[in-house]
């Protein structure tokens, strides 16, 4: 996947495993109980992003922006 923007999307309990994802933004998206394990992340935007319970076991990440809900 790359240039994607699920801003606010309810992806809770999605199935991205294995997934390589480019230049993405998940700006206050439901990634609650996700699998995206196995994935390849690049420039990646989690800002406000739901993760509680998203599995990223066995990802990597190169230059994610992270930022918990106020």
């Amino acid at each position: 996947m790359s240039n994607i923007d699920f801003t606010n999307a309810n992806l809770s309990r999605a199935n991205l495993s294995r997934s390589m994802v480019m230049c993405t933004i998940f700006e206050g998206a439901d990634l609650s109980y996700a699998n995206l394990s196995g994935s390849d992340f690049t420039e990646c935007h989690f800002i406000d992003a739901n993760l509680v319970g998203a599995n990223f076991s066995g990802s990597e990440m190169f230059t994610a922006i992270l930022r918990e809900p106020t």
